[in-house]
């Protein structure tokens, strides 16, 4: 893959260039490499800093309520602006890696990966603060906000997907086994919850990557 999403997708994008190499090699070349990544070690204890650690108990037909899609579109935006200048620094970044490789006709290299890798880990784990600190702002639960994530990823056609980052602290092969949460397949609530979503339609991209690691 010759190209890196750039943006509010760049998480996304990096994700997509290191497996454009293929999973299996990138992670035999990287896996000393993931190995030293001592601050995903941070997202469990991150979590216990939730002041609502309630469990939820989902509704039996699967359907959001706009209630729950406005706030967690709310916290997603509050995490989204709290990375801002993060983000843009990775724009630059790989908006030159981009021009780059178009300009020389190669692949991206498996320096380049491990680098971008590292850049989203250390990104993914300053969200997960900014994510600790909205989710307490809004006295929300983080097993909600998870529902509610699954219900979206659903609605939106992407699955109940989410890289399990945490499991990735203790295991760097666990980078290749996302996580399949229970997530409901019922038509008429995924009609429901993507009827709510369109509302925010507008201000999907600026967060939605964020959404594929967990987040």
């Amino acid at each position: 893959m010759k190209k890196v999403a750039i943006g509010c997708g760049v998480v996304a994008g990096v994700m997509m260039l290191a497996l454009g190499v293929g999973s299996y090699f990138l992670y035999s070349a990287g896996k000393k490499y993931f190995e030293g990544y001592a601050e995903l070690a941070e997202i469990p204890a991150l979590n216990e800093q939730i002041r609502d650690q309630s469990a939820y108990r989902p509704p039996a037909d699967g359907r959001m309520t706009a209630a729950q899609v406005e706030q967690y579109t709310r916290i997603q935006q509050s995490i989204r602006n709290e990375l801002g200048a993060r983000f843009r620094q990775l724009e630059t970044k790989y908006d030159q890696l981009s021009r780059d490789l178009d300009e020389t006709g190669r692949d991206a290299n498996i320096r380049e990966l491990l680098s971008a890798w590292a850049d989203v880990i250390s990104l993914v784990v300053d969200a997960k603060r900014a994510q600790v600190h909205a989710l307490n702002q809004a006295g929300y639960s983080l097993d909600e906000y998870y529902w509610v994530r699954q219900q979206t990823l659903m609605a939106l056609g992407y699955g109940a997907f989410a890289w399990n980052l945490e499991a990735l602290a203790e295991d760097p092969s666990a980078m290749w086994a996302p996580k399949t949460p229970d997530a409901t397949e019922n038509l008429e609530a995924l009609r429901h919850n993507r009827a709510l979503l369109q509302e925010h339609e507008d201000s999907l991209d600026d967060w939605l990557a964020l959404s594929f690691f967990g987040l």
